[in-house]
């Protein structure tokens, strides 16, 4: 009986090693799948609660990676935002850092508007100072994250593509390259201090931010002036020094035109992708091509440019 006993107990400890190790390899699984769920987070500039949205690859941080900001439209979020561009899956293929900030929210929940200079509601008549606050992400980001500072770009759609191309304006010294779609340069006083490469989307049949410019017939948006998107081409590559290189359909589909303009020696590129037909929407494959892809593709191919102006 007590060899019995001294035989069960054995067992019973042997039993809990195995559950003991069960439990800690689960912690530790579900400690790792939890280091890269999304987070929501919030920073405080010139006294307003800034909150925006964060995903960390599924690789792991260990090295410095790349950070993609992506901004939201008009009335959006960023939930709506990550939505939109699947930039978060892009991520976790790819190996970099996606954060999705929101802007001013307005009458409705979770709807939030950005300051793009002339552009859009409560962010533009309150002057909300988005530069800073995104300035201010940017530091934040980098002292929390392994972001690379050669590699920071920035996206966004329709009123985020404004403040899009605002940011490249005002944060050429942070920024390597940005790709806007269906937005527009409405910042007059545009004036960087350092090249930035531009990748733009813009469908002719936009009728929010026109193509060939001015104030949108639809009910409800915003009265003011865009400019055409040829002036925002045009004055990036005037300012990066870049110079018409080609000009092509995409390869089986007449519908999509492509202009590059290249600096030879920085290697600062503009590249206009024009959808004709297309309307005020985001690419995706049923556009006849994925934007998500294509700008990734150029982002990762376009480090910071040193040399000031």
């Amino acid at each position: 009986m007590p060899r019995n006993l001294g035989y069960i107990k054995a067992t019973v400890r042997q039993i809990l090693k195995i559950f003991l190790m069960i439990g800690l390899f689960l912690s530790l699984f579900d400690f790792q799948a939890k280091a890269f769920e999304n987070s929501l987070e919030s920073l405080v500039h010139h006294g307003r609660v800034r909150t925006y949205k964060v995903h960390l690859p599924s690789r792991g941080l260990t090295e410095r990676l790349p950070l993609v900001i992506v901004l939201h439209g008009f009335n959006g979020n960023a939930d709506q935002a990550e939505e939109m561009s699947g930039m978060s899956w892009k991520a976790d293929a790819e190996n970099f850092i996606v954060v999705y900030p929101e802007g001013t929210e307005g009458p409705e929940e979770r709807a939030y508007s950005w300051n793009a200079e002339n552009c859009c509601a409560e962010a533009y008549y309150e002057g909300v100072d988005d530069i800073g606050f995104i300035r201010a992400l940017i530091e934040k980001l980098s002292k929390d994250h392994p972001v690379d500072p050669e590699r920071i770009y920035v996206t966004g759609f329709s009123n985020g593509g404004m403040m899009t191309y605002r940011l490249a304006c005002m944060l050429s010294d942070k920024i390597a390259a940005i790709a806007p779609v269906s937005g527009s340069l409405n910042d007059a006083d545009c004036s960087p201090t350092h090249p930035v490469s531009v990748l733009a989307f813009h469908g002719t049949a936009d009728d929010r931010i026109l193509y060939k410019g001015g104030v949108s017939p639809v009910d409800g948006v915003q009265k003011n002036y865009d400019p055409p998107v040829f002036y925002s081409i045009r004055f990036w590559a005037s300012r990066d020094g870049a110079k018409l290189t080609d000009e092509k359909h995409l390869e089986g589909n007449d519908s999509i035109v492509r202009q590059e303009y290249l600096n030879p020696d920085t290697g600062a590129e503009v590249i206009l992708i024009t959808l004709i037909g297309g309307i005020h929407a985001w690419p995706d494959e049923g556009s006849g091509l994925n934007a998500t892809d294509e700008i990734w593709e150029f982002f990762k191919h376009h480090k910071k440019i040193k040399d000031p102006r």
